[in-house]
């Protein structure tokens, strides 16, 4: 009689993995991130350090927030050009 193997996100000892079953999206993140940090911390010499993250991170951040500045205003600029004709019966 075959035994089945126990899977992977059930092995971990961590309570954040297994509090969440991998079929919602939470857990799926939850197991993704798991599985990137293991395979992060076993090979420290692949991808970037933590310092780079956070200053790529920081850059996008700054990127993001001058873009929804430029669109924010670009918008209330074009709202305020509108001409709005008083309502009729004296706007009550």
């Amino acid at each position: 009689m075959k035994t089945q193997a126990t899977p992977r996100w059930r092995e971990t000892s961590r309570p954040a993995a297994g509090a969440f079953s991998p079929a919602t999206p939470i857990g799926w993140l939850l197991l993704s991130l798991q599985v990137h940090t293991e395979r992060a911390r076993s090979a420290p010499e692949r991808g970037a350090s933590a310092i780079e993250f956070v200053i790529i991170t920081a850059i996008l951040v700054a990127l993001a927030a001058a873009v929804g500045v430029v669109i924010y205003r670009l918008v209330t600029d074009e709202a305020e050009s509108i001409d709005i004709p008083d309502a009729p019966g004296g706007g009550l």
